[in-house]
């Protein structure tokens, strides 16, 4: 009975090898991993201008058309965010007709007072070297009380390591609505910047539109005027001889009064006759007007490139004009944002794409920056 027993227990043990066979049936080989190219939102600091100057229009994504490389892209989202405006004061003053620390300090304090309230604002100074008046911060009426102060004058201006600074600082600050505005004479050091020098292609890259205020005009039409070997001086100037000593060399002359009030009259007149005849003065005159006429060049380039603005004033009444009008152009841009139907692989070496908005509408007029950096 213990054999049958073993038997038909053997009998079945091997009854059961085929079902067990069709259980464990070899795992599939698991599918390729699928290989995901990464894809950016690109963000565009857009400004949009409606029919009345200095008032943002009500802006909607049907309004534009994106395009990149020629291609039409699909918007993601539209919007009035707060924007990151950094102000950077062109101190240099080795030469020049329109830089003064009160000019600077009153110019910077224009744009400060007249930005929109929801800004958050940065002040960075430069001449020989770059130096950080106020840091990030929301608090304008501190800020605007913190110039003056802080203004010291340099001998040279070092546009581009004080830019190379000011694009390092904005990576603190959200991607959207990020605005560089610059009170400056365009030059780095001597000559006129150097609008392909990769620090300027980086404010592109970086989502910074730039805005200008330039003192090139001023400055070139001081030189002009400066170079001229008969001219008239019309800046109120100090007596030639300090009044207590001219009264008291004039109290004995043996002359009439009249002849002594006339006398007077020269000794105060703010304007006299110049006779320059420094020829190598002049040459240098002419070298700088010519630097400063390339500067204004490469400065509205840059402001285009970027989808900024450029304010050339000729006097101290246009600089404070320019100076309230940038700031207040700060509320009309907005923060556009579109997945690019190309993708982004930056594994690959840069490359640059074109970038052009466009309005839908004849009532709005647009702009925004001409180049997307991509690549690495």
């Amino acid at each position: 009975m213990r054999c049958f027993t073993n038997f038909a227990g053997a009998l079945l043990c091997l009854a059961s090898l085929p079902m067990l066979g069709v259980a464990q049936q070899p795992e599939p080989t698991p599918p390729e991993e699928t290989v995901r190219i990464p894809t950016q939102e690109v963000h565009l600091t857009v400004h949009a201008q409606g029919a009345f100057p200095g008032f943002a229009p009500k802006l909607r994504p049907e309004d534009i058309g994106v395009f990149e490389d020629g291609v039409a892209q699909s918007i993601t989202s539209m919007r009035s965010t707060p924007a990151s405006v950094l102000l950077l004061l062109d101190t240099g003053a080795a030469l020049t007709f329109a830089k003064s620390r009160d000019m600077i300090a009153l110019t910077a304090r224009l744009v400060i007072d007249s930005l929109p309230e929801t800004t958050v604002c940065s002040v960075f100074q430069y001449s020989d070297r770059t130096d950080v008046i106020s840091a990030w911060t929301d608090k304008r009426e501190e800020v605007a009380a913190d110039i003056g102060p802080a203004i010291k004058s340099g001998r040279r201006s070092l546009l581009a390591p004080a830019v190379e600074l000011a694009v390092k600082s904005f990576a603190s600050q959200p991607i959207g609505n990020r605005h560089l505005i610059l009170i400056t004479d365009g030059l780095n050091g001597s000559s006129a910047m150097d609008i392909s020098a990769p620090v300027f292609a980086d404010l592109a890259a970086a989502n910074i539109a730039v805005h200008v205020v330039s003192y090139t005009a001023i400055e070139q039409n001081g030189a002009e005027e400066a170079g001229k070997t008969v001219r008239i001086n019309t800046r109120p100037s100090r007596p030639r001889v300090p009044k207590e000593i001219f009264d008291e060399m004039v109290r004995g002359l043996p002359i009439s009064v009249e002849v002594k009030e006339f006398l007077k009259t020269m000794n105060e007149a703010t304007q006299i006759v110049i006779i320059d005849l420094d020829g190598e003065r002049k040459k240098m005159l002419r070298t700088r007007r010519g630097e400063w006429a390339k500067a204004e060049i490469n400065l509205r380039e840059l402001a285009n490139e970027t989808g900024g603005s450029v304010f050339t004033p000729t006097d101290a009444l246009g600089l404070a004009t320019a100076a309230a009008e940038v700031a207040r152009s700060i509320g009309s841009h907005f923060d556009v944002t579109y997945t690019p139907l190309r993708p982004i692989i930056e594994s690959e070496s840069r490359t640059v794409r074109t970038i052009s908005v466009v309005s839908r509408t004849e009532a709005i007029k647009v702009r925004t920056r001409k180049k997307l950096m991509t690549g690495k």
